[in-house]
């Protein structure tokens, strides 16, 4: 992944807020919008790390899970129930390639999100 930073270089929040807004308060409302923004910014940080724990449990299980449908849970396949194994092996593999894609959009949000906190730090 790229440094999300160099897509911020020469970034301020306080110029660019300052620049944005014109009033005789600029000062307390960019440290009252900068307090916002950390907490948010921080509030959303601690759900996806939250969210990506559960889904890195969810892989496992999903991992567990196909390795046991390949076997077919240590039962004998019968002819009639060969396409049903197969739409099993495939259906537990599209669970661990969802839940993948999700560990790694919220990897990637996270990873977005940190960068612009880091702007935020006096």
């Amino acid at each position: 992944m790229s440094n999300i930073n160099s897509n911020f270089e020469g970034f301020s929040f306080d110029r660019q807020f300052e620049s944005a807004h014109n009033g005789p308060t600029t000062s307390d409302l960019v440290k009252d919008t900068k307090d916002s923004a950390r907490f948010a910014l921080e509030a959303n940080i601690a759900a996806l790390n939250s969210s990506k724990n559960s889904n890195e449990r969810a892989l496992k299980l999903s991992k567990e899970n196909l390795n046991k449908v390949i076997v077919n849970h240590g039962k004998p396949i019968e002819l009639s129930g060969e396409k049903q194994y197969v739409s099993n092996i495939i259906e537990a593999k599209n669970e661990i390639d969802s839940i993948s894609a999700k560990l790694d959009q919220d990897a990637k949000r996270i990873e977005l999100l940190e960068g612009v906190l880091a702007l935020l730090k006096d």
